[in-house]
């Protein structure tokens, strides 16, 4: 059974003071925390465990010994609540590193909260599902218990969930910026994700082809589509025709667009990007702006649920067989660009990549560009 006590060391100093240090047994171990407080043997209250007297200096001194026997006292509370038994080694593990949660899921609100003005929707959407996994698989997990075994352990259990294993590396991915995030606040001293290895599945990039999607602006163009799904395409050609992610394009405002360019910072590489408008795209703009000079560019856009949802309904319409979001306009940019340009580079710096690997996506289209390139030698013969 724990219990504290706090008490006056026997070895004194040449002034007659000794260290009052917190006394903490766990399973029959005595640990010892030290105060930094000094008293004479007189001054001190070994019944109340406490400084007597009433000066500042005393209160001070006393609120010291309360601070240390309280942080004590919550790690074995909190370990009771978990059904835990602690060791010595445990013990002192919470102590030096305290945290205002019960669990980690609970730090895992608290940061969903924290960053959730800063996500964007597809995100916290991501976050909000592991989130509620580790709920159902883990609710009392504490940090220390985050460790090699436990995370291999979990991606055994999403496996046997009958989850896919391109959903099974999105999680363990997504459960690491939790664990990274108590990490940078100090919560954890050290990870072994190095050490957790989920192969990355290939996925599928979907884009439009040029002939698909001049189907979509002719469907636009037609003007025949109810108001909403009207909306919602020109907002998926305008994202298509200038490259932002769904989440930075929700946030473009006027001011932003300027000399025939548009120039914004993408929100997740924090890079200033420059993409100049084509003729259809500048339509689209005056649109939106609608004769005002300031202010968010789309006001009257629906959740990226329901565009999605949109989109694969005028997908049908339009004839087109492919699972479009708002994601495919992106995609859909980068290819046409790529195709006609070969320039990954011109291509990262548009998308606002932080490093060419992630341009690299698009290199299916590498192949097209080998063939085209080895033509050339026909010349020669």
């Amino acid at each position: 059974m724990a219990k504290i006590s706090v008490v006056r060391r026997k070895d004194e100093d040449k002034n007659g003071k000794a260290m009052i240090q917190v006394a903490v047994y766990v399973s029959s171990t005595k640990i010892r925390i030290p105060t930094k407080v000094k008293v004479a043997v007189a001054d001190w209250d070994a019944k109340k465990g406490r400084v007597r007297g009433n000066s500042k200096d005393v209160s001070d001194q006393n609120l010291i010994i309360e601070k240390i026997r309280a942080r004590a006292n919550d790690v074995l509370v909190k370990a009771r609540l978990r059904d835990e038994q602690l060791t010595k080694e445990s013990f002192l593990r919470y102590y030096h590193s305290p945290t205002d949660f019960d669990s980690f899921y609970d730090f895992m609100v608290y940061y969903y909260n924290k960053v959730s003005r800063q996500r964007e929707d597809a995100t916290l959407t991501t976050y909000r599902t592991i989130m509620k996994k580790v709920q159902h698989y883990a609710p009392n997990m504490s940090f220390h218990e985050i460790t090699y075994d436990f995370c291999m352990r979990f991606v055994a259990h999403l496996r046997r969930s009958g989850l896919s294993e391109a959903t099974v590396w999105k999680d363990v991915k997504t459960f690491k910026v939790f664990v990274e995030a108590a990490k940078r606040e100090g919560y954890i001293e050290r990870t072994t994700f190095d050490n957790v290895k989920v192969k990355k599945p290939k996925s599928e990039v979907v884009y439009l082809d040029e002939a698909e999607f001049r189907r979509l602006i002719a469907l636009y163009e037609k003007a025949t589509l109810s108001e909403a799904r009207q909306n919602v395409l020109r907002f998926f050609l305008f994202m298509a025709v200038t490259s932002p992610h769904v989440g930075d394009a929700k946030d473009l405002r006027i001011e932003q667009f300027r000399n025939g360019e548009l120039h914004y910072q993408r929100r997740k590489t924090r890079k200033n990007v420059t993409v100049p408008l084509t003729n259809f795209a500048a339509r689209i703009v005056e649109h939106y702006r609608a004769g005002r000079n300031r202010g968010p560019l789309f006001t009257t856009l629906p959740s990226e649920q329901k565009i999605n949802k949109h989109l694969k309904e005028i997908a049908a319409i339009a004839g087109i067989e492919k699972s479009i979001s708002c994601k495919t306009a992106r995609h859909t940019f980068a290819t046409i660009f790529y195709r006609h340009t070969k320039d990954l580079y011109a291509l990262k710096e548009i998308l606002g990549h932080a490093d060419l690997k992630d341009t690299l996506v698009y290199a299916h289209l590498l192949d097209e560009a080998k063939a085209e390139g080895i033509k050339v030698f026909d010349s020669f013969t």
